[in-house]
């Protein structure tokens, strides 16, 4: 166990006053890097920085999550119907999430 080697990659962390001095640096170090930069408040975690391919992927991954319950079982697709109302018309239209 203990002769076992584990490569931890620790994201890069900068306080808000480097963001605040060089935004444009830290983009390109997260675009060039394609990871997410954790920035600090006060010695908090308070954002991060990340490139847009990064979260798109990210995004991606989540839409495919939410959608996967209709995509396992068609017939199941019922129990995500919600109604919804119309404002200002009272019309009531159903709709499947």
């Amino acid at each position: 166990m203990w002769g076992r080697r584990v490569a931890l990659k620790l994201p890069e962390i900068h306080p808000i006053s480097d963001l605040a001095r060089d935004a444009r640096g830290l983009v390109a170090r997260a675009r060039e890097r394609r990871e997410p930069i954790v920035i600090t408040q006060r010695g908090r975690e308070v954002a991060v920085l990340l490139p847009i391919e990064l979260y798109r992927e990210m995004q991606g991954q989540r839409v495919a999550r939410v959608v996967s319950p209709r995509l396992v079982n068609p017939a199941d697709a019922i129990a995500f119907r919600m109604q919804f109302e119309r404002v200002g018309t009272g019309q009531a239209d159903d709709a499947v999430l």
